[in-house]
C-alpha cells in the first residue's frame, strides 16, 4: 500500500469515529424529539408495519410529491411566522449593538441584511468563523488552512444547499465574523439573531487536535451543541513513518479538516430540513458525490439521516391511517344524520352501510343494508354489497348469510358478468360452499 494509501486508512478511522460520535447523538436528539416511542426495528416489526412499508413505498411517486408541496407551504408558512420576530430583532439590534460591544465582531450592516433576506424568504442560515489556529501549529495551516475551508465549504454549499433554491435553500457566510468567535459570542448571537435559525460552525487547533464546533438555534425543541475531536497529529504522525515529508501530510489533513466542515454542514442542512420543515425531506447528503476525503466521514452521517426518515416514515403512515379512519368515522356520522333526519329513504340507509362497512363496523354495515332491503332496495347492488361484508365476517359464522345474499344479488343481476366482482372477495369457506 502507498504511503497516502496507508495514512488515508489512519485518517479515515479518525474521521469516522468523529462522525459517528456526532451522528449518533444527533440521532438520539431527534428520535428524543419525536416522543417516547421507540422506532420498530425491522426483525420485530407485525404484519401491520410490513403492510404498510409495501404501501408506502407503492405510492412513493404520490409522496414525493405530496413532501414538495409540504415543504412549499411550509417554507412560505415559516417565512410569515417569523417576519414579526425578525421586525423585532431589526430593532433590538440598534439598541443592543454599541452595548453588547459587536464592534470588531460582526458588521451591523451585515446583521441586518441577514435578518432582511430571511423576512423575504425562510431559509437555514450558516455561518463559518475562521478556525483559531495555535502558535505552535504548522505556518502551512496559520496561513492556508482558513483559506481553504472558507472557500471549499462555500463552493460545496453553493453547490448542494443553494440559497436560490425553493426546497431547501442555505445562506452560507464564510467570513461573517470580523474575527475569530469562542462559546460567549455564540450565545450572544443567538440572543440576537434568534428569529433566524442558525448554524454557527467555530474551531480551535492545537497541535494535536483540532476541535470544531457546531452550535444551531431555530430547530424546534432539538438542541444543537456539539463538538468535534479530530486528532490531525496521529495522521501527521504516521506519514513520517511511512516516509512521507511534511508538504504532502499538512496537504491531505487540510483535505480532512475541509471533508470534516462539509460533511457536518452538509448533515446539519438537511437535519434541519427534516426535522423542523418537512418529515418528508429528502436528504441532498443521499444523493451528493463526495471526494474520497468526504466519503470517509459520510457514512455515519447518512446512517443517522436514514434513521429519522425511517422514523419520519412510519410516523407518516400511523398518522394517514389515523387521518383515514377519523375521516371514515365522519362519513359514518353524516350518514347516520341523513338516515335519521330520512329513515325511510333505501337510499341513506345503502349510504350509511357502505359508510359502516368502510370503517369497519361490520355488524352495524349488515343491519344497514338489511333495513335497505326492508325499505324496497332489493337490487343487485345493495346485496352485492351485504355478500362483501358478510364474507368479511366468514370467521364468525356468516357464511350462510352470504351465501343467500350472493343468489339473491345473482337472481336480481341483470348482467351475469357483474357475478366477476363478487367472486374474488370471498374467502375460502365461501367459495366452497358456493361450488
Amino acid at each position: 500500500m502507498s504511503i497516502l494509501g496507508t495514512v488515508l486508512d489512519i485518517g479515515k478511522k479518525i474521521l469516522i469515529t468523529a462522525a459517528t460520535r456526532f451522528a449518533t447523538n444527533m440521532a438520539t436528539k431527534a428520535s428524543n424529539s419525536f416522543g417516547s416511542k421507540p422506532t420498530p426495528q425491522r426483525e420485530t416489526k407485525s404484519k401491520e408495519l410490513t403492510t404498510l412499508e409495501r404501501r408506502y413505498l407503492a405510492e412513493k411517486d404520490k409522496r414525493e410529491l405530496i413532501a414538495l408541496e409540504i415543504q412549499r407551504e411550509q417554507l412560505h408558512l415559516q417565512t410569515l411566522i417569523h417576519k414579526e420576530n425578525i421586525e423585532l430583532s431589526l430593532k433590538q439590534i440598534q439598541a443592543d449593538y454599541d452595548k453588547d460591544r459587536w464592534a470588531g465582531i460582526l458588521s451591523r450592516d451585515e446583521t441586518v441584511d441577514v435578518l432582511r433576506s430571511s423576512q423575504e424568504k425562510h431559509h437555514l442560515l450558516m455561518l463559518l468563523s475562521e478556525p483559531e489556529i495555535s502558535p505552535s501549529c504548522p505556518d502551512s495551516f496559520k496561513n492556508d488552512l482558513p483559506i481553504a475551508v472558507r472557500n471549499e465549504l462555500k463552493q460545496f454549499m453553493q453547490s448542494e444547499y443553494p440559497f436560490q433554491n425553493e426546497l431547501y435553500p442555505v445562506q452560507f457566510f464564510g467570513k461573517f465574523f470580523e474575527s475569530r468567535i469562542f462559546d460567549a459570542h455564540v450565545k450572544q448571537y443567538e440572543r440576537l439573531l434568534n428569529s433566524v435559525p442558525t448554524v454557527v460552525l467555530y474551531s480551535q487547533m492545537t497541535d494535536e487536535n483540532l476541535y470544531l464546533h457546531i452550535h444551531g438555534w431555530g430547530f424546534g425543541d432539538i438542541s444543537l451543541t456539539e463538538t468535534c475531536t479530530f486528532n490531525w497529529e496521529a495522521i501527521y504522525e504516521q506519514f513520517h513513518k511511512e516516509g512521507g515529508n511534511d508538504k504532502d501530510a499538512y496537504k491531505a489533513i487540510r483535505k480532512m479538516i475541509v471533508a470534516l466542515h462539509q460533511a457536518f454542514a452538509a448533515f446539519c442542512s438537511d437535519f434541519y430540513y427534516l426535522t423542523v420543515i418537512n418529515p418528508l425531506h429528502e436528504p441532498r447528503l443521499f444523493h451528493t458525490e463526495f471526494t474520497e476525503e468526504l466519503q470517509m466521514v459520510v457514512e455515519p452521517l447518512k446512517q443517522s439521516l436514514q434513521t429519522i426518515c425511517e422514523h419520519n416514515r412510519l410516523r407518516y403512515e400511523e398518522n394517514l391511517l389515523k387521518q383515514e379512519q377519523k375521516e371514515r368515522e365522519n362519513r359514518v356520522v353524516s350518514a347516520y344524520q341523513d338516515v335519521e333526519k330520512y329513515p325511510d329513504s333505501g337510499f341513506n340507509w345503502i349510504s350509511l352501510g357502505d359508510a359502516l362497512e368502510n370503517a369497519d363496523r361490520l355488524e352495524e354495515a349488515i343491519f344497514a343494508y338489511k333495513k335497505a332491503i326492508e325499505l324496497g332496495w332489493d337490487s343487485y347492488s345493495c346485496n352485492r354489497s351485504l355478500v362483501y361484508v358478510l364474507d368479511k365476517l366468514d370467521k364468525l359464522g356468516r357464511v350462510d348469510e352470504a351465501i343467500a345474499a350472493y343468489k339473491k344479488a345473482m337472481k336480481l343481476n341483470s348482467d351475469p358478468s357483474n357475478s366477476i366482482l363478487i367472486l374474488p372477495g370471498f374467502h375460502g369457506h365461501t367459495t366452497k360452499r358456493l361450488f
